[in-house]
Protein backbone atom coordinates (compact mmCIF):
# COMPACT_ATOMS: atom_id res chain seq x y z
CA UNK A 1 0.00 0.00 0.00
CA UNK A 2 2.85 2.33 0.56
CA UNK A 3 6.40 2.73 -0.98
CA UNK A 4 7.52 1.35 1.97
CA UNK A 5 5.90 -1.78 1.17
CA UNK A 6 7.09 -2.24 -2.39
CA UNK A 7 10.93 -1.85 -0.98
CA UNK A 8 10.35 -4.37 1.45
CA UNK A 9 8.59 -6.85 -1.20
CA UNK A 10 12.16 -5.77 -3.11
CA UNK A 11 14.41 -7.09 -0.31
CA UNK A 12 12.29 -10.26 0.13
CA UNK A 13 11.13 -9.41 3.60
CA UNK A 14 7.25 -8.72 2.41
CA UNK A 15 6.10 -12.30 3.33
CA UNK A 16 7.23 -12.32 6.16
CA UNK A 17 4.93 -12.21 9.37
CA UNK A 18 7.55 -10.11 11.67
CA UNK A 19 11.28 -9.07 11.06
CA UNK A 20 13.81 -11.46 12.86
CA UNK A 21 17.45 -11.08 13.22
CA UNK A 22 19.28 -12.52 10.38
CA UNK A 23 21.22 -15.58 11.67
CA UNK A 24 25.32 -15.98 11.12
CA UNK A 25 26.40 -17.33 7.86
CA UNK A 26 27.32 -20.66 7.67
CA UNK A 27 30.76 -20.83 7.37
CA UNK A 28 30.60 -23.85 4.77
CA UNK A 29 29.51 -20.61 2.53
CA UNK A 30 33.72 -19.62 2.27
CA UNK A 31 35.00 -22.59 2.42
CA UNK A 32 36.70 -22.88 -1.49
CA UNK A 33 38.27 -25.42 -3.63
CA UNK A 34 41.67 -26.44 -2.50
CA UNK A 35 44.25 -24.05 -4.62
CA UNK A 36 41.43 -21.19 -4.99
CA UNK A 37 41.20 -21.39 -8.91
CA UNK A 38 39.86 -18.82 -10.66
CA UNK A 39 36.05 -19.09 -11.50
CA UNK A 40 35.14 -21.09 -14.95
CA UNK A 41 32.06 -21.46 -16.90
CA UNK A 42 32.31 -25.34 -18.36
CA UNK A 43 30.96 -25.94 -21.91
CA UNK A 44 27.65 -27.02 -21.88
CA UNK A 45 24.49 -26.83 -24.11
CA UNK A 46 21.82 -26.81 -20.79
CA UNK A 47 21.48 -25.57 -17.33
CA UNK A 48 21.30 -28.93 -15.85
CA UNK A 49 24.78 -29.82 -18.02
CA UNK A 50 26.26 -27.00 -16.14
CA UNK A 51 24.87 -28.04 -12.82
CA UNK A 52 26.85 -31.42 -13.37
CA UNK A 53 29.69 -30.17 -14.62
CA UNK A 54 30.41 -27.84 -11.51
CA UNK A 55 29.14 -30.23 -9.37
CA UNK A 56 31.54 -32.70 -10.54
CA UNK A 57 34.48 -30.24 -9.33
CA UNK A 58 33.22 -31.38 -5.56
CA UNK A 59 29.87 -32.15 -4.62
CA UNK A 60 30.56 -31.02 -1.02
CA UNK A 61 31.10 -27.55 -2.16
CA UNK A 62 28.48 -24.44 -1.15
CA UNK A 63 26.07 -24.07 -4.12
CA UNK A 64 23.16 -22.10 -2.18
CA UNK A 65 21.93 -20.83 1.03
CA UNK A 66 19.25 -19.00 2.73
CA UNK A 67 17.59 -18.07 6.51
CA UNK A 68 15.77 -20.83 6.20
CA UNK A 69 17.30 -23.89 4.98
CA UNK A 70 20.87 -23.03 5.93
CA UNK A 71 24.06 -23.47 3.14
CA UNK A 72 23.58 -26.65 0.70
CA UNK A 73 26.00 -28.66 -1.08
CA UNK A 74 25.85 -29.32 -4.43
CA UNK A 75 25.10 -33.29 -3.50
CA UNK A 76 22.32 -31.86 -1.31
CA UNK A 77 20.98 -30.80 -3.89
CA UNK A 78 21.53 -33.47 -6.48
CA UNK A 79 19.31 -35.40 -2.94
CA UNK A 80 16.63 -33.33 -3.17
CA UNK A 81 16.14 -33.23 -7.03
CA UNK A 82 15.82 -37.05 -7.10
CA UNK A 83 13.12 -36.82 -4.60
CA UNK A 84 11.45 -34.34 -6.02
CA UNK A 85 11.99 -34.48 -10.16
CA UNK A 86 9.26 -37.92 -9.45
CA UNK A 87 6.92 -35.92 -8.29
CA UNK A 88 6.86 -33.53 -11.04
CA UNK A 89 7.59 -35.77 -13.83
CA UNK A 90 3.57 -37.50 -12.26
CA UNK A 91 2.40 -33.67 -12.93
CA UNK A 92 0.14 -34.04 -16.37
CA UNK A 93 1.45 -30.44 -17.54
CA UNK A 94 4.54 -30.23 -19.67
CA UNK A 95 5.02 -27.01 -17.89
CA UNK A 96 5.35 -26.56 -14.10
CA UNK A 97 5.06 -23.36 -12.07
CA UNK A 98 7.09 -22.49 -9.54
CA UNK A 99 5.59 -19.81 -6.77
CA UNK A 100 8.13 -18.84 -4.13
CA UNK A 101 10.47 -16.33 -2.65
CA UNK A 102 14.34 -16.53 -3.74
CA UNK A 103 15.22 -19.13 -1.80
CA UNK A 104 17.00 -22.49 -1.40
CA UNK A 105 13.52 -24.09 -1.91
CA UNK A 106 13.42 -22.13 -5.44
CA UNK A 107 15.97 -23.56 -6.68
CA UNK A 108 16.02 -26.88 -5.94
CA UNK A 109 12.28 -26.74 -7.47
CA UNK A 110 13.84 -24.96 -10.50
CA UNK A 111 16.56 -27.70 -11.38
CA UNK A 112 14.17 -30.69 -10.54
CA UNK A 113 11.49 -29.11 -12.58
CA UNK A 114 14.41 -29.26 -16.03
CA UNK A 115 15.59 -32.73 -14.76
CA UNK A 116 11.88 -34.23 -14.93
CA UNK A 117 12.01 -32.88 -18.32
CA UNK A 118 9.46 -30.41 -17.75
CA UNK A 119 9.72 -26.34 -18.33
CA UNK A 120 9.45 -24.24 -14.89
CA UNK A 121 7.40 -21.01 -15.11
CA UNK A 122 8.21 -18.96 -12.03
CA UNK A 123 5.27 -17.23 -10.87
CA UNK A 124 4.95 -13.56 -9.59
CA UNK A 125 2.16 -13.23 -7.31
CA UNK A 126 3.18 -9.60 -7.15
CA UNK A 127 1.79 -8.93 -10.57
CA UNK A 128 -2.13 -10.02 -9.22
CA UNK A 129 -3.99 -12.85 -9.34
CA UNK A 130 -6.01 -12.05 -12.12
CA UNK A 131 -2.80 -11.32 -14.43
CA UNK A 132 -1.02 -14.54 -13.06
CA UNK A 133 -4.19 -16.99 -13.80
CA UNK A 134 -4.42 -15.10 -17.33
CA UNK A 135 -0.73 -16.04 -17.59
CA UNK A 136 -0.73 -19.74 -16.82
CA UNK A 137 -3.86 -20.23 -18.92
CA UNK A 138 -1.82 -18.50 -21.88
CA UNK A 139 1.18 -20.87 -21.38
CA UNK A 140 -0.73 -24.26 -20.02
CA UNK A 141 0.00 -24.41 -16.46
CA UNK A 142 -2.00 -26.43 -14.73
CA UNK A 143 0.00 -26.98 -11.31
CA UNK A 144 1.89 -24.37 -9.25
CA UNK A 145 4.44 -25.35 -6.73
CA UNK A 146 3.90 -24.03 -3.44
CA UNK A 147 4.00 -23.21 -0.22
CA UNK A 148 1.04 -23.17 2.03
CA UNK A 149 3.19 -20.76 4.79
CA UNK A 150 3.60 -18.61 2.08
CA UNK A 151 -0.04 -18.66 0.62
CA UNK A 152 -1.40 -17.89 4.24
CA UNK A 153 1.02 -15.50 4.63
CA UNK A 154 0.35 -13.53 1.40
CA UNK A 155 -3.60 -13.72 2.59
CA UNK A 156 -2.49 -11.85 6.03
CA UNK A 157 -1.32 -8.79 3.69
CA UNK A 158 -4.78 -8.92 1.58
CA UNK A 159 -3.03 -10.75 -1.71
CA UNK A 160 -5.81 -13.83 -1.82
CA UNK A 161 -4.98 -16.52 -4.37
CA UNK A 162 -8.00 -18.58 -3.91
CA UNK A 163 -8.98 -18.40 -7.38
CA UNK A 164 -5.84 -20.73 -8.29
CA UNK A 165 -6.50 -22.94 -5.64
CA UNK A 166 -7.60 -25.63 -7.71
CA UNK A 167 -4.12 -25.22 -9.07
CA UNK A 168 -1.73 -25.05 -6.21
CA UNK A 169 0.59 -27.77 -4.95
CA UNK A 170 1.73 -27.27 -1.60
CA UNK A 171 5.20 -28.76 -0.82
CA UNK A 172 4.12 -29.68 3.28
CA UNK A 173 1.61 -31.99 1.55
CA UNK A 174 4.20 -33.24 -0.52
CA UNK A 175 7.09 -33.63 2.10
CA UNK A 176 4.28 -36.33 3.89
CA UNK A 177 4.10 -38.36 0.93
CA UNK A 178 7.60 -39.34 0.69
CA UNK A 179 8.60 -41.86 2.02
CA UNK A 180 11.74 -42.21 4.21
CA UNK A 181 12.96 -44.56 1.78
CA UNK A 182 12.66 -42.56 -1.03
CA UNK A 183 14.87 -40.25 0.67
CA UNK A 184 17.44 -42.51 1.89
CA UNK A 185 17.55 -44.28 -1.76
CA UNK A 186 18.02 -40.76 -3.29
CA UNK A 187 20.96 -39.64 -0.71
CA UNK A 188 22.70 -42.81 -1.87
CA UNK A 189 22.14 -42.44 -5.55
CA UNK A 190 23.83 -38.73 -5.02
CA UNK A 191 26.92 -40.38 -3.27
CA UNK A 192 26.89 -43.32 -5.72
CA UNK A 193 25.94 -42.23 -9.63
CA UNK A 194 24.51 -39.48 -11.33
CA UNK A 195 24.04 -41.16 -14.60
CA UNK A 196 20.11 -41.29 -14.20
CA UNK A 197 20.16 -37.21 -14.11
CA UNK A 198 22.86 -36.85 -17.40
CA UNK A 199 20.41 -39.17 -19.25
CA UNK A 200 17.57 -36.56 -18.37
CA UNK A 201 15.87 -35.50 -21.54
CA UNK A 202 15.86 -31.46 -20.93
CA UNK A 203 13.17 -29.24 -22.26
CA UNK A 204 14.58 -26.93 -24.53
CA UNK A 205 13.02 -24.10 -23.00
CA UNK A 206 15.06 -23.56 -19.76
CA UNK A 207 12.26 -20.91 -17.96
CA UNK A 208 9.37 -18.99 -18.57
Amino acid sequence: RTVGDVLLAACGESISAEAGELRPIPHRWFDGIPGNPLVSIPEGETITDLFLQQADRGAARIVAADQTRGAVSYRDVITAVYVLSRVIEALPSERVGIMLPASVAADILFLSTLFAGKTPVMVNWTAGVRNVKHSLDLVDCQHVLTARALVSRLKTQGIDLSDLSDRLVFLEEVGKEISLWTKVKAALKARLTWAPLRRAQVSSTAVI
